[in-house]
């Protein structure tokens, strides 16, 4: 094999190994965040939570974190921070359904009351890095319905939170109360 022959082969190659890089470009790492982590941010495992108005319960996919479920406040309500969009009222949606309002990636499934309690059980923290963003690490807090129509279903608490200037997230007191 000569060079002079098969020069269109080295450009070819870098080609498929940046199109295999792009499409795999991860290198990532999930572990949990252990009891005294600051990717607790403003949360703590144990911790009870009122819900303090209704949200929606939605299925997404995107991110790191895969397919999950994830508590989604009503698109009036402020959230700083919010990664998701939602129907800007619960009643819109209600009268509509499902049908009536997509979005790419986002599948509301119901509405959780306000009153619901939810129990912060665990942090999934994502480092590695990508093409993309080089380095990265992000730390997602879920929490446990403990009551209600999705008792025992388990949501990223991310659209509910406030990001604080660390990156880190605390609950929205807009949306949620702690319980004693």
């Amino acid at each position: 094999m000569s060079f002079s022959k098969n020069h269109w082969l080295i450009p070819f190659l870098f080609l498929c190994l940046a199109i295999i890089g792009l499409n795999t470009g991860c290198v990532n790492f999930v572990t949990q965040g252990r009891q005294n982590s600051a990717y607790w941010g403003g949360y703590s495992s144990g911790q009870k939570l009122e819900l303090l108005r209704d949200c929606f319960v939605a299925r997404v996919d995107d991110g790191l974190d895969g397919y999950r479920h994830i508590l989604l406040p009503q698109g009036d309500v402020w959230t700083p921070a919010r990664l998701h969009p939602a129907p800007v009222k619960i009643s819109y949606w209600n009268k509509g359904g499902t049908n009536e309002w997509r979005f790419p990636g986002i599948d509301l499934t119901g509405v959780i009351p306000a009153g619901t309690v939810i129990e912060i059980c665990h942090v999934k923290v994502n480092r590695g890095w990508s093409w993309w963003a080089g380095a990265h690490r992000t730390a997602t807090v879920y929490g446990k319905i403990i009551d209600g129509e999705f008792h025992g279903l388990l949501v990223d608490m991310s659209d509910a939170s406030v990001l604080r200037c660390d990156e880190m997230r605390e609950p929205n007191p807009i949306l949620l109360s702690p319980i004693n």
